[in-house]
């Protein structure tokens, strides 16, 4: 069968991130090409809807494997993609565009979390910063974007205790300024973090992402921790499996609660920071979480007894189940 693995369209010099969308199509196309008889071709989806559209005409592929993370350079866009691969009923693997666009704001995933008492930081964009009171002052927040994944923006001066409203509101500025897009600031939960994978509705074993102890500020996954392999911050931050029971089932419960909440399929990865008490709270869900052989899905995957093509296969096959 004809099998699309569609990417985004990327060329020229380009940053970690995007460079590593490009490793995670090949290796995609490469695990899908190993079933028999499956034809599989990758296809860029850019800016140019009409030019998408013509194309997956063309094609016509039987499944997408749907690898697209931005449109128009813009994370929130990515549910593009969704839009139209649904408007000409082709079926896709992941999730649909309403789980994409409550993921891709974090301020909307939040609103929902709360509402069905799923334990998250509180949080504040721009505009309600300006009504705050001081006695949200004296508190640490980290400040993030709220419409972008894989840590983007995200350094060492990202955490901080204001003094003042005022001050809030000039981290915000600058953030925006500096990643053109809304921010958030959310309270930081200075603990452990985890990331918990879910496959087709299995809760994949939670992995923690252990800092070591000459990690030099607070110990959060920044850009340059998650995607500069050169840096020392990169090769300070490791993946541990070394969890303890309790800790595990309790990270699971609340993954698959995000997962039934937010009407999720196909993958996703929900990621957590725990306090000094031990309570949990969900960061973040990333509906269209990395899943190149070298990503922590895969990690987490392979720590379940299931191998990267296995892995794809599953995915691929889960996008056929209503």
């Amino acid at each position: 069968m004809k099998v699309i693995v569609l990417r985004d369209d990327v060329c020229g010099d380009v940053s970690a991130d995007v460079a590593d969308t490009l490793l995670q199509a090949k290796s995609v196309a490469e695990e899908l090409k190993k079933n028999v008889g499956w034809e599989v071709e990758e296809l860029p989806f850019g800016d140019d809807m009409a030019k998408n559209i013509s194309g997956l005409k063309m094609l016509n592929p039987i499944l997408v494997f749907n690898l697209v993370e931005s449109s128009c350079s813009y994370g929130r866009l990515s549910t593009m993609a969704t839009e139209v691969l649904s408007c000409l009923k082709i079926t896709y693997t992941g999730n649909s565009s309403y789980a994409h666009l409550i993921s891709a704001d974090k301020a909307l995933a939040k609103k929902l979390m709360i509402e069905n008492n799923i334990p998250t930081p509180q949080g504040f964009t721009a505009h309600e910063v300006s009504t705050l009171e001081d006695k949200f002052l004296g508190a640490t927040y980290i400040i993030k974007a709220r419409s972008e994944h894989a840590s983007i923006g995200i350094d060492k001066d990202s955490v901080f205790s204001p003094i003042s409203i005022a001050q809030m509101q000039d981290k915000i500025k600058l953030y925006e300024a500096k990643m053109n897009g809304d921010c958030i600031v959310e309270q930081f939960v200075d603990g452990k973090e985890y990331n918990v994978a879910i496959l087709a509705g299995e809760v994949l074993p939670p992995a923690e992402m252990c800092f070591d102890d000459s990690y030099s500020g607070y110990k959060v996954l920044t850009y340059e921790a998650k995607w500069s392999e050169d840096s020392s911050d990169y090769c300070l931050s490791k993946r541990s499996f070394d969890i303890e029971k309790d800790v595990s089932d309790r990270l699971s419960e609340i993954a698959l609660k995000c997962w039934n909440k937010l009407k999720l399929k196909g993958y996703a990865r929900v990621d957590f920071r725990a306090d000094s008490e031990g309570n949990l709270y969900v960061i973040d869900i990333n509906t269209n979480p990395c899943i190149s052989p070298d990503a922590g899905f895969a990690a987490m995957a392979d720590k379940a007894g299931i191998s990267y093509n296995q892995l794809i296969k599953r995915i691929a096959e889960d996008a056929f189940v209503s």
